[in-house]
Parts: C-alpha cells; structure tokens; sequence
C-alpha cells in the first residue's frame, strides 16, 4: 500500500468517525406494549398531526410534556385496542366498511363526491378515511365482544336477586285516576 493510499484510506477513516460521532438518534423507545414498540418519532409525529389538526402552536416547557404524555397515552391504548383485535382475529369486510359510508352519506346528505372533497379540504385522503372508519368498526366490535362476555347474566340469577330485594319491588296497590266520566242530565232531557 503506497504511503497516498494509506494517507486516503486514514482520511476516510477519521472522516467516517467524525459524521458517525456527529450522527444524533432522532428515534428512540417511547413505550414498550406487550409485543409493540412505541418510538419518539411516532409520538411526535401524532403530536404534531394533533397540533395542526386543532390549529394550535407548538407549547413549550410543562405544556408540551403535558401533551406528550397525554398522546402517549393514546398511543399505548391503541396499541392494545390491536393487539387485542389481533388476537381475537376479528375482521372487518370491505362491504362493511362500504356500508359505514353509504350510511354517513344518508346521514349527512351528501354524494360520494361531496364527501371526498369534504375530507380533501380536512387534509385526508379518502382511503385513510376507509382505514379510520375500519379500526372503528374493530373497535366497536371488541367493546361489544369484551363487554358482553362479563354481561352474560342467566335467568337463574335474575330470579336470585329478584327474592333477594323483593321487598324493593312491592309496593301497594293504587289506582290512578286519568279520566274522569260523570254522565249529565239537561234540563228538559229525560
């Protein structure tokens, strides 16, 4: 290796070294959920989504942490929501989504085309919002799912607390007068 060659391959070398000590991590773990990982960049870029949405400024000092942590919050509950769905294999059909707007459609009055300008003027594609209008739907469906099996109340157990709190169900017997008939005699009438 002649003495330029080495002189070259040292530069490159203390080069490298320098823009790789220079380099910043811009993309750390926020949050662990289960089998998820939540990064600062997805929690900063849902900050900033949620800051342009409402029109608001960047805060600063307690404010922005505030937030942060308020938006990460909504991150982990998401990642949860799915991870749940995931689990449980619910689906949603595309005629389903289909059907969630026609229906926004009948509610609102509007054509298919009003719609998609409506939700190009909100700065949403059309897909995206097919995609929200699916995770909702999967939502509803795992409320539903979860609820409704810690619900499950028998027949037995209705008749148990009905003799149980009985006394809470009797009450004595009236009679509510509403209309009152009480037939007339005209004079010159018999």
């Amino acid at each position: 290796m002649t003495s330029i060659s080495r002189l070259i391959f040292l530069l490159s070398f203390l080069l490298l070294l320098t823009v790789s000590a220079q380099a910043e991590v811009v993309n750390r773990v926020a949050a662990v959920v289960e089998n998820n990982i939540v990064t600062t960049w997805q929690l900063e870029q849902k900050v900033d989504g949620f800051l342009k949405e409402k029109g608001l400024p960047m805060p600063s000092g307690e404010r922005l942490a505030a937030l942060r942590a308020r938006v990460l919050e909504g991150l982990i509950e998401e990642s949860l929501v799915e991870q749940r769905i995931d689990e449980l294999g619910l689906k949603v059909q595309d005629a389903e989504v289909e059907a969630a707007i026609r229906d926004v459609q009948r509610q609102n009055k509007i054509t298919r085309e009003q719609l998609t300008a409506a939700l190009e003027a909100q700065g949403m594609s059309f897909e995206r919002y097919q995609e929200n209008l699916r995770k909702q739907i999967l939502q509803f469906r795992l409320i539903a799912r979860e609820v409704r099996s810690k619900v499950d109340v028998t027949t037995a157990e209705i008749r148990e607390y009905f003799k149980e709190n009985i006394e809470n169900y009797r009450q004595k017997p009236k009679v509510t007068l509403r209309h009152f008939s009480v037939p007339l005699k005209v004079e010159g009438e018999e």
